[in-house]
């Protein structure tokens, strides 16, 4: 026996049936991502020195009337119902924030 064949049959097999009973079942998300393909310009960003003119070339997204009609309508009457200054400024005097601030302490 050579010894890849010893490290394939006694050494990676078990890991991986150890490994495939120890991960969690593939979401559909995740599947999707997956199967969506490349890393189209994400490849070239990374790389330190992007290719500028590839993304350039590559037609601007466009939203559809459903999402324009969700961003015109429930998102509008959100943001005008948020006042920032308050939002900035304003600490809640109980909540999450308010009692992850005094379990640290």
């Amino acid at each position: 026996m050579t010894s890849f064949a010893f490290r394939r049959d006694f050494i990676t097999k078990p890991i991986f049936s150890w490994a495939r009973t120890a991960m969690p079942a593939m979401s559909d998300t995740e599947r999707e991502a997956l199967e969506a393909g490349d890393v189209w310009w994400d490849a070239d960003l990374f790389t330190g020195n992007p290719d500028w003119s590839k993304l350039l070339r590559h037609p601007q997204a466009t939203l559809t009337e459903e999402e324009k009609a969700f961003l015109n309508g429930p998102v509008d009457a959100l943001c005008a119902m948020l006042d920032e200054w308050k939002i900035a400024t304003c600490r809640p005097k109980s909540g999450i924030l308010s009692s992850a601030k005094n379990s640290s302490a």
